[in-house]
């Protein structure tokens, strides 16, 4: 049967059908969640709460670091930038001479 045929035999007020099926069925759905929402909020607000507290891991052992370790990293790692920077700096300029 081809699509045309069913809408044909369904008639024109299968749109309106459909629509009432729909809000049925949607009206049913907020009633129960209506109805089991206030007996079983307390539980579920719980059991939600746990839920996303055992998700969020803590920090591991191998990733605590001391506050001074991380700013002699730091240093470090802007001194190498500012090495970088020099390299790249006489770079250029030698670039430039070498063009002239």
């Amino acid at each position: 049967m081809l699509p045309d045929d069913i809408l044909y035999r369904c008639g024109d007020g299968y749109k309106k059908n459909i629509r009432e099926m729909s809000n049925a069925w949607n009206q049913t759905q907020r009633m129960k969640r209506l109805a089991v929402g206030s007996i079983a909020a307390p539980e579920y607000i719980e059991w939600w709460g746990r839920r996303i507290n055992d998700n969020i891991s803590g920090p591991s052992q191998g990733d605590k670091k001391s506050l001074l370790e991380i700013q002699n990293e730091k240093g470090e790692l802007k001194a190498r930038v500012a090495e970088l920077e020099k390299t790249l700096y006489q770079y250029r300029n030698r670039n430039s001479v070498i063009e002239l």
